[in-house]
């Protein structure tokens, strides 16, 4: 999930898969549209279990697709860091 907090914190648009912890506990904030957190079902599962979540193996591959091309350029977003080339 760090990858994901990185986003968040730098306003990169992203996409994040959830389970099994809820979206409420550790997702982007909703005052923050151009992320989009995917998630299926509701409570939470265990994050050290053996076996992936079935929250997770719910998200289907066309669903990510969509969210990412929902997602906004980089440029639309409020407060975001200009990328700079070497």
């Amino acid at each position: 999930t760090g990858i994901a907090h990185l986003a968040t914190a730098l306003r990169v648009p992203s996409v994040v898969l959830f389970g099994p912890t809820p979206v409420a506990w550790w997702g982007p904030p909703a005052s923050r549209p151009w992320h989009v957190a995917l998630d299926h079902g509701a409570g939470g599962g265990d994050p050290h279990g053996p076996t992936c979540d079935e929250r997770l193996l719910r998200i289907e591959v066309d669903e990510v697709l969509t969210a990412l091309a929902t997602l906004p350029p980089r440029a639309a977003v409020p407060g975001a860091l200009a990328l700079r080339s070497a």
